[in-house]
């Protein structure tokens, strides 16, 4: 009986990864009409610091299942998800110091909205917090982003 309900549930398991499977390559198929409702995919970004000449170029990608990433000097992990006027993404990224010893984090929080099917921008803040767990500064960014992908250089 206990091994008849181990195959059900890794029946049942492998239908889902494989329905998942399914829909994400339908969904990515889905070409220009696709892209203009959702930021998903892959971004070259320019981030800009309030107050500051500061400049970062980074890529982001924002994944179907809700994850984001960053690349780029730094890299990073978070979330992002769907609102009613656009898109709102969290991440966060380590720092080390020249030793490799952990020096600081960045949280960042921002709302962005789809300008095109191709670009977006985004507003919002980076915190900077010690390895002690210290705020160490609050500060506002602007990021601008052009999407790029196998089709486009």
């Amino acid at each position: 009986m206990k091994g008849a309900l181990r195959r059900t549930a890794l029946r049942v398991a492998v239908g889902v990864v494989a329905m998942g499977t399914v829909v994400g390559l339908t969904g990515s198929a889905t070409g220009e009409a696709g892209r203009s409702r959702s930021p998903v995919g892959t971004w070259a970004v320019k981030i800009t610091f309030e107050g500051s000449s500061k400049v970062e170029h980074m890529l982001f990608a924002l994944e179907r299942d809700g994850s984001f990433e960053l690349a780029g000097l730094r890299t990073g992990l978070g979330t992002w998800q769907p609102t009613p006027t656009g898109f709102r993404y969290a991440f966060r990224h380590y720092d080390y110091d020249d030793a490799g010893v952990f020096d600081w984090e960045l949280r960042g929080v921002q709302e962005g909205a789809l300008t095109s099917a191709d670009t977006f921008t985004s507003n919002g803040t980076g915190t900077s917090v010690d390895a002690d767990g210290t705020v160490q500064g609050v500060f506002r960014t602007k990021v601008e982003a052009r999407r790029f992908s196998i089709q486009s250089p």
